[in-house]
């Protein structure tokens, strides 16, 4: 666990859900949650475990993927500071779904279920903002499941970097992709092996339409990048 840091302190909770608390529901919070930091490769909760409450994303960077028949992982979302985790689980009052772990060092707070569904009950802002998180994550997957069911591994790929682009952005560089990624990530994300990941990549350094250095992802060309996949 980490030092606790007061809701209304948190610049996080600016870009979460709990933007439009008021001040009795930011006292409950204050009151109930427990900050905690996660090392990267931390798993923060497991695929079909029963949810004891909400996490929100203060700092860092989280996957959230399920295992298939064939026992590979794929990751179906990527989740940052502000974000929240493990609510369709305690919204449908089943298991978790999904296994989220910290792809860097990483903080979230830990919400009790029971306080969560009591706000969620008495703050109509605070479900309509969670009704327009639900919505917009449908949307990206919606957009990913067309990826995967109609694209090349090579589109797919460059996809999954375009994903990367939009949820992290770039370094202070401005061409650095803001996180440090295996390439067995990258082909969880693309549904595809490591050794394709790899030569996919390769190809693109060859072409100098990226940098690759270590697990770090610089764009060289993204227009280019962007052709290729036939993005408009």
């Amino acid at each position: 666990m980490i030092k606790e840091v007061g809701c209304r302190y948190c610049n996080a909770r600016y870009k979460s859900i709990f933007t439009d608390i008021n001040e009795l529901e930011m006292n409950l919070l204050c009151t109930v949650k427990t900050c905690m930091e996660f090392k990267r490769g931390q798993v923060v909760f497991k695929e079909n475990t029963l949810p004891r409450g909400l996490y929100c994303i203060s700092s860092g960077k989280f996957k959230l993927s399920r295992v298939g028949g064939d026992q590979k992982e794929q990751i179906i979302h990527l989740a940052q500071s502000g974000d929240v985790m493990g609510f369709r689980a305690l919204l449908s009052g089943g298991k978790y779904n999904c296994t989220a772990t910290a792809m860097e060092d990483s903080a979230a707070c830990f919400i009790p279920k029971e306080t969560f569904t009591e706000l969620m009950y008495e703050s109509p802002k605070l479900s309509q903002r969670m009704l327009n998180f639900i919505s917009d994550m449908l949307k990206e997957t919606e957009i990913k499941l067309t990826v995967l069911g109609q694209n090349s591994v090579k589109e797919r790929l460059i996809h999954s970097l375009s994903l990367l682009i939009d949820k992290y952005g770039f370094e202070a560089d401005g061409t650095t992709i803001n996180l440090s990624i295996r390439r067995q990530e990258l082909a969880d994300m693309s549904g595809t092996t490591r050794e394709t990941a790899t030569r996919i990549l390769f190809e693109l350094e060859v072409d100098q339409v990226i940098k690759l250095t270590g697990r770090k992802i610089t764009i060289v060309n993204y227009p280019q990048l962007l052709k290729i996949a036939h993005v408009q």
